[in-house]
């Protein structure tokens, strides 16, 4: 085989390696094939490498394949949820009657459940749950807490925090954020 040093071929044709900022652009390899009998087959493999810059991010991507004309704090469909609310619970952002499945809250056993669909294709999107006892108060974020995650379709997780009571009354709210 001959090409750039980070690529690595394995017996079953696996290939594996990371390239570095100098392998950016289009990378040639010569592969050569031989079997038992010593019959070989030579092909020639091309691998593109690209910035992680150069690529769209998960929202760019979703909000181009729904054709989303507005920004992420918009509401190209007018229900009442930014762009990148739909997108970061499963909301459809050009049909006002699929906002997404909204984050809940409800008091089981003893302890808070707080629920809240997160993406598993956008290590960007950012979920956070925060709390206070008084709307007066400022939020802090939530955490020491037991927190399960449940798949839940193809693109997205059901997170699951548990919450003990520690007061006799305790808000909540979900943020997002997205660079």
């Amino acid at each position: 085989m001959s090409g750039p040093e980070w690529l690595q071929i394995s017996v079953d044709g696996a290939l594996s390696g990371t390239p570095l900022a100098g392998d950016l652009g289009i990378n040639t390899f010569l592969v050569k094939v031989e079997d038992n009998q010593l019959n070989e087959n030579l092909a020639i493999l091309t691998i593109e490498v690209v910035s992680l810059s150069d690529q769209q991010s998960g929202y760019t991507q979703w909000a181009n394949d729904y054709g989303v004309v507005g920004g992420q704090q918009d509401d190209d469909d007018n229900d009442g949820s930014s762009n990148l609310y739909e997108y970061a619970f499963a909301g459809l952002p050009l049909d006002s009657s699929n906002k997404g499945i909204a984050p809940s809250v409800q008091f089981k056993g003893g302890v808070y459940q707080c629920v809240h669909l997160q993406r598993k294709d956008d290590i960007n999107m950012v979920y956070s749950l925060e709390s206070t006892a008084s709307l007066s108060e400022p939020w802090t974020a939530v955490s020491g807490v037991s927190k399960t995650i449940e798949p839940f379709s193809l693109s997205y997780d059901k997170v699951i925090y548990e919450v003990p009571k520690t007061s006799p009354k305790l808000f909540f709210r979900f943020q997002i954020s997205y660079p």
